[in-house]
Parts: structure tokens; C-alpha cells; sequence
């Protein structure tokens, strides 16, 4: 998983291809249009080393929701279009998952400086904004991981859902208290300065982050073919 083609590549790269990916996605206005997108979310979770099972565990609640939103639109206007838009809630929702869980913490300020021209002072709060969520996520995983190996709340729903509430005031304390270690860390490396400024992790393109581009460019190309022609 480490040495994945995704995990390689500039954590600028990343957020540029996310950015164009959802933009393109949105406009499609076609199914074909809309299945290429599709194919490229799948083709994103095979480079990124994870399973359709691991991304499915990060977001099923929003998946699940999205399923119940694109059924309702299906009913109510008609079945392609429904069809088309849970393709395009499903593909942005993968590629965001992707691109978070391919993406380090310590890799978004700079990524949001030097990509996106952020001023340090607001990449910081952006950055225990954006890590947040994930955050979250991770410490329910673990939480949970350790409440089933122990027994707890297992067997009918009830308990299942038992479990699942009695977690969630460690997750917001323990998720918080990171975030705030990593946003203190970032002051006392005088992040927020102009001057005399150490990154938090140094980011360079490679000759990957090249191939990626021109993959992006040809998505872009092929995206506007099938949706012209």
C-alpha cells in the first residue's frame, strides 16, 4: 500500500487532479460522460492500494445516503438520470476518500500554500479543518476495533448501535486534542511567519507527478470527446 501509484505522487498533484476530477464530473451531462468519470473513481481506487471494501468502511453512511437520494431522483424523474447521478455521488465520493486517506497530514499546509497560494495563517486553520473528519474517522475505526475484540456490543442491533454512541464523545476528544497538537506544532515552527518559516513536510514534483498530469490532461480530453461527439 505504501509504495502505490497514488501515494507517490506531489500532494499537489493530488489536489489538483481531485479538483479538475470533481469539475469535470459535475458538468458531465451525458451517461457516457458520466460512466468515464465513473471508470476513472474505480481506476483511482485500484492505484491508491485499497480495497472497494476499505473505502466503502470511510464513507458507507454517505454512500448508503447517496443510494437513498439517487433512488428518490430515479422515482421522481427517471431512471438514467437517477442512475447518472449516483454515478457521480459515488465517483467524487471515492475520489475524496482516496485522496484523503493517500494524503498525510503533515503534507496539506504546504500543499495549500504552494498549491492553492493560501496565506500560512489561514493553511493553518484550513489544515485542523480539513484533517478534522478523518480524524474522526480513524479514531471510530480504532475504538470500535477495540470494543469488538473485547466483546462489547455485539449480536442484536441494539447493542451494535450501543456501541456506536458510547464511542463517539473519546472519538471528538481524542480527534480534537491531535488537531490541536498538529496546529500547535505549526505555531512553534513559526508556520504562520513569512520569514525564518519551516515546512511542515517539504513537497517537489517527480517524474510520477509528470505522468499523472498528462494522464490529466488526456481524462479532460476523452471526458469532452465522448460528451461533444
Amino acid at each position: 500500500m505504501s509504495k502505490s501509484f497514488i501515494r507517490k505522487l506531489d500532494a499537489r498533484c493530488k489536489l489538483y487532479w481531485l479538483l479538475i476530477y470533481t469539475l469535470v464530473t459535475i458538468i458531465s451531462w451525458q451517461l457516457r460522460g458520466t460512466a468515464v468519470c465513473f471508470a476513472v473513481a474505480v481506476l483511482m481506487v485500484i492505484l491508491s492500494g485499497y480495497t472497494f471494501a476499505d473505502i466503502y468502511r470511510s464513507g458507507s453512511l454517505l454512500l448508503i445516503a447517496e443510494l437513498v437520494a439517487s433512488v428518490i431522483y430515479m422515482i421522481a424523474v427517471g431512471p438514467l438520470t437517477g442512475v447518472s447521478l449516483l454515478m457521480k455521488l459515488v465517483s467524487v465520493t471515492a475520489a475524496c476518500i482516496v485522496f484523503s486517506r493517500t494524503t498525510s497530514d503533515a503534507e496539506i499546509p504546504d500543499m495549500l500554500t504552494m498549491g492553492l497560494g493560501v496565506k500560512p495563517s489561514t493553511a493553518r486553520v484550513l489544515t485542523g479543518m480539513i484533517i478534522y473528519l478523518p480524524m474522526m474517522g480513524r479514531e471510530h475505526r480504532r475504538t470500535d476495533a477495540v470494543l469488538v475484540s473485547r466483546g462489547i456490543g455485539m449480536g442484536k442491533f441494539r447493542d451494535r448501535l450501543w456501541r456506536r454512541l458510547i464511542t463517539i464523545p473519546p472519538r471528538v476528544k481524542t480527534a480534537y486534542r491531535r488537531v490541536r497538537g498538529i496546529m500547535t506544532s505549526m505555531t512553534l515552527r513559526c508556520y504562520e511567519q513569512s520569514s525564518g518559516r519551516i515546512r511542515v513536510s517539504p513537497l517537489r514534483y517527480r517524474r510520477v507527478d509528470a505522468v499523472a498530469f498528462l494522464l490529466l490532461v488526456l481524462y479532460v480530453v476523452v471526458c469532452v470527446a465522448v460528451m461533444v461527439i
